[in-house]
């Protein structure tokens, strides 16, 4: 099988696993409600600053998220499949960075990126968690991007327009997670970069 066709291969089953079932059942409570009104009274009120639920200031986590699913809903309506598309696409964007990494980093064989997304998109927890509106997916593609650009910064020449450019998507990838979940967004980027600097010996 060509390229191509695992790429049309890989689009049918996230439509097949990801989309479809996105309106096939009620929001859950409390979580999804949650993460539905938010965005909904951003909307209605035009306040896109201070979070609301039930007109009361709900600070538990950053405004990006919630941003997001206002715009969904904004495009699609006020309905389940607006409110878990978000999380959906998040999966969606993260399997396209794992093919792409796959494909300029690594040198292996050709059907290997197209593996590599496969096993992802099909993991049960990646699935089940797609289907739910929840914040989790958004900041994991912001992480996982912060760490593809930190990767290939340092596969750069030193202090390169390159290094400096993928440098500076990876510190902007990081401040979309922090305003997806707050300072948790920064634990796993920072226990990742800094022990491979010192694998690399490239930090003292």
């Amino acid at each position: 099988m060509n390229n191509k066709s695992l790429s049309f291969l890989l689009l049918g089953i996230f439509v097949l696993l990801y989309l479809l079932p996105l309106g096939a059942r009620p929001l859950f409570i409390p979580d999804e409600t949650r993460y539905a009104e938010v965005p909904r009274e951003m909307i209605v009120s035009g306040d896109w600053v201070v979070p609301h639920i039930n007109g009361l200031r709900y600070f538990e986590k950053p405004v990006l998220g919630y941003w997001i699913s206002a715009v969904s809903i904004m495009v699609f309506g006020e309905n389940d499949f607006a409110v878990r598309l978000p999380s959906a696409m998040a999966c969606g964007f993260v399997a396209l960075l794992i093919m792409l990494v796959c494909r300029s980093s690594c040198e292996m064989d050709s059907s290997a990126p197209a593996l590599a997304t496969l096993v992802y998109l099909t993991s049960f927890g990646v699935v089940v968690m797609g289907g739910i509106a929840v914040l989790d997916n958004v900041l994991t593609l912001f992480v996982t991007a912060c760490l593809i650009t930190f990767f290939l910064a340092t596969r750069q020449q030193p202090k390169s327009n390159k290094e400096h450019l993928f440098l500076f998507l990876a510190g902007l990838f990081a401040g979309a997670a922090f305003l997806t979940k707050g300072f948790i967004a920064f634990a796993v980027p920072v226990l990742t970069a800094a022990p491979y600097l010192v694998w690399q010996k490239k930090m003292v």
